[in-house]
C-alpha cells in the first residue's frame, strides 16, 4: 500500500513538473510572447511522455489532464490581445546568422527563416500572387492579428496611414514562403562588407 502511494505521489511530481519548469522559465528578465506560446508546446510534449510511461501509473488521468491542458490553454488563446502568444511563436522563427563569404573571409549577415511553426501554403507559380481567398484558416488569423496591431500602433505613433497596408500583407506573405523581407534583400552594387553593415544596423535598430 505505501509503495502504491509513494508511486502515484511520483506520478503525478512528475506530471506537473513541466508546468513548474514553465512557470520558472518564463519568469526570466527577457521572456517574449514566443517563450510563452513554446513554453505550452513543451507542457504539452511532456505530459504525453509522462502519460504515456506505464511505470508512473498516471495514464488512467489521460482524459483529465488533456481536458485541463486544452481548458487553460484555450484560455490563453481566446484572453490574449490578437492572439498574440500565436503571432509572437510564428514570428520568432526568423533570425540573422553568419555564414563565411565564398570571396572573403568574412562574416555576412543574412536572414534565415527555421524552425517553429511552419504553415502549409498554396503552390504558386512563377509571378502569381496570392490571392484573398486562397488564404489558409490560420494564415488569415495570424494576418488579422498582425494587422490588428499595426493599426493599434498606427494610431499609437499617428505614423503612415492605410498606403502601408498593402506592403505589410505582402511582407507577411513572403515571409509564409520563407522569403527574405525586402528591407534585407541584397543590391548587387553592395560589396560582401557594405552588405553586411547595412543588414546588421537594419536589424539593430
Amino acid at each position: 500500500m505505501h509503495w502504491e502511494f509513494m508511486a502515484e505521489m511520483t506520478g503525478f511530481t512528475t506530471l506537473l513538473a513541466s508546468g513548474a519548469n514553465a512557470i520558472v522559465t518564463l519568469e526570466g528578465q527577457n521572456t517574449t510572447c514566443a517563450n510563452v506560446f513554446y513554453a505550452w508546446v513543451c507542457i504539452a510534449y511532456d505530459l504525453e511522455q509522462v502519460l504515456s510511461k506505464v511505470t508512473l501509473g498516471v495514464g488512467k488521468h489521460r482524459s483529465n489532464v488533456i481536458s485541463i491542458y486544452n481548458h487553460r490553454f484555450t484560455q490563453m488563446m481566446n484572453e490574449s490581445s490578437h492572439k498574440l502568444f500565436l503571432l509572437g511563436y510564428y514570428l520568432h522563427p526568423c533570425k540573422f546568422i553568419f555564414f563565411l563569404s565564398s570571396q572573403s573571409d568574412q562574416q555576412i549577415l543574412v536572414f534565415r527563416h527555421h524552425g517553429g511553426l511552419q504553415l502549409t501554403m498554396p503552390v504558386l507559380a512563377d509571378g502569381q500572387k496570392l490571392e484573398t481567398m486562397q488564404y489558409p484558416t490560420l494564415f488569415h488569423t495570424l494576418l488579422q492579428s498582425v494587422l490588428q496591431i499595426f493599426k493599434g500602433e498606427q494610431y499609437r505613433l499617428w505614423d503612415s496611414g492605410q498606403e502601408a497596408v498593402p506592403q505589410l500583407i505582402k511582407e507577411f506573405i513572403n515571409y509564409a514562403y520563407n522569403k527574405e523581407p525586402r528591407m534585407y534583400k541584397r543590391r548587387h552594387t553592395h560589396t560582401d562588407e557594405e552588405y553586411g553593415t547595412s543588414c546588421e544596423k537594419q536589424h539593430t535598430r
